[in-house]
């Protein structure tokens, strides 16, 4: 196991920690989650962090798929 990764909630924000377990290769560190963390995973090449879409941005990316597929049909 390389570490944990918590979600912390304060008063004014919320933050995630990432305690490693090897503490004489990594340091833990402290990151603000400024877009909502759902889901983390972490491993000796990295972390990842996923949160949820909100549906204007998923929108945006509908209306450019169709516009696309107009431009196919020509």
């Amino acid at each position: 196991m390389v570490g944990t990764i918590a979600l912390r909630q304060e008063f004014s924000f919320t933050a995630i920690d990432v305690e490693f377990t090897n503490k004489q290769l990594y340091r833990n560190i402290v990151i603000n989650d400024d877009f909502g963390a759902t889901m983390a995973t972490l491993n000796f090449s990295g972390m990842l962090l996923a949160s949820k879409g909100q549906e204007s941005d998923l929108d945006a990316y509908e209306e450019d798929d169709d516009e696309d597929d107009e431009m196919r049909d020509d």
